[in-house]
């Protein structure tokens, strides 16, 4: 005999002595559909019982799977279109260095300030990985003065109008001071003036004051190494001693050059 429940066959029963359904107790035939139903939900298809590729992309809901419901790895870029994941899309910090292929990120497709210094490991950047005019070629400084040669090792008036700075690095130093006015005398002859890099005299900066306050400009370059170092104009008198210096200076100028 066979009891069917819902259109699924339940398994057969032998029901010995009992000839009528009247025979059985009451209930008994509604236990025993819903027991044969039972055991058919028990026998669902599961993922065990699907072979690989056996759902495909056609066969899903829109958004119907989750992330929770793929394992580690199982997207890969293969597998999502051109464009289809936004930034939006992805979570911060989801994608690492370790997952872009190289150059496959152009400077088109960066935020502005996406790279900051402390994302870009150190020496990793070369000259010709940067855009033209980025950072400013090798400095390259020369100076020709009309002097009358080198001051005077220990000037009469030594450290006026001196300034004191820090390089970088070493390399040839171009020094310039002008004066909106300088004027000078001596108890006897002409009187000289020029400048001075810590203490020693700057080659080819020597020239003569004259006893009128007038524009005066003097420069010159001297080889400095990285560091503290300081400038300053100086006067002497080879003839005589200082009987007057009067000035109003401007500016210093310094350029370093490599």
């Amino acid at each position: 005999m066979f009891i069917k429940s819902r259109g699924v066959d339940a398994w057969p029963m032998a029901l010995s002595g009992i000839r009528t359904a009247g025979h059985l107790a009451a209930g008994a035939l509604l236990a025993v559909a819903i027991t044969g139903t039972a055991q058919a939900v028990q026998h669902k298809v599961g993922t065990k019982q699907l072979k690989n590729g056996a759902v495909t992309a056609k066969k899903l809901h829109d958004a119907s799977v989750t992330t929770a419901k793929l394992a580690p790895g199982a997207v890969g870029s293969q597998a999502i279109a051109d464009g289809g994941v936004a930034a939006a899309d992805l979570a911060p910090g989801a994608v690492g260095s370790q997952a872009i292929a190289d150059g496959s990120v152009a400077a088109a497709e960066l935020a502005p300030g996406a790279v900051g210094s402390q994302a870009i490991a150190n020496g990793s950047v070369a000259a010709a990985d940067l855009a033209p005019g980025v950072v400013p070629g090798a400095a390259w400084v020369d100076s020709f003065v009309l002097s009358t040669g080198t001051p005077a090792s220990t000037p009469d008036v030594p450290n006026t109008y001196s300034h004191s700075f820090n390089v970088p690095h070493a390399g040839d130093l171009l020094i310039r001071l002008d004066l909106d006015s300088l004027g000078g005398s001596c108890t006897g002859g002409t009187p000289y003036g020029g400048l001075y890099v810590d203490g020693l005299p700057a080659p080819q900066t020597r020239k003569l004051i004259s006893p009128g306050p007038e524009q005066a400009s003097f420069v010159g370059t001297v080889p400095v190494t990285a560091g503290s170092h300081a400038v300053s104009f100086g006067m002497d008198c080879p003839s005589g001693t200082p009987s007057g210096l009067n000035g109003v200076a401007r500016a210093w100028s310094v350029v370093l050059g490599n």
